[in-house]
């Protein structure tokens, strides 16, 4: 693997949209960390895990260079899924989900919905 720039420790943002079996993401967080990597967050919207995922998420959000592991609710978890994994963070997307049927409905902006204002 190739790594452009240096990332001794530096802030990593580490962004895919979706985790399926978790096998390159922790090995992408594992080259990070042996390059030095100060600090990592991971975003990944769509969380879906079979196989050794849920055992490669433990690992990864247990080391203490991750700060968290970022997700949302697109993907149905079976009760109780991310209890066990430390660090993690779940996006609810129901009111964004519902407000936008309901603009859509009601011939309004969608938009808005999705527009962040500072």
């Amino acid at each position: 693997a190739k790594l452009a720039g240096e990332v001794k420790g530096k802030k990593i943002l580490v962004v895919d949209e979706l985790n399926d079996t978790g096998g390159t993401l922790k090995n992408s967080i594992d080259f990070l960390i042996e390059r030095g990597a100060g600090q990592i967050v991971i975003v990944i919207p769509h969380t879906v895990c079979y196989g050794q995922a849920k055992e490669r998420l433990i690992s990864m959000c247990s080391r203490e260079e991750v700060l968290g592991y970022w997700t949302t609710d697109s993907v149905l978890q079976t009760a109780g899924f991310y209890t066990d994994i430390p660090k993690v963070r779940i996006i609810c997307l129901q009111p964004a989900i519902a407000t936008t049927i309901k603009n859509i409905h009601q011939h309004q902006s969608v938009s808005g919905v999705y527009l962040v204002r500072t």
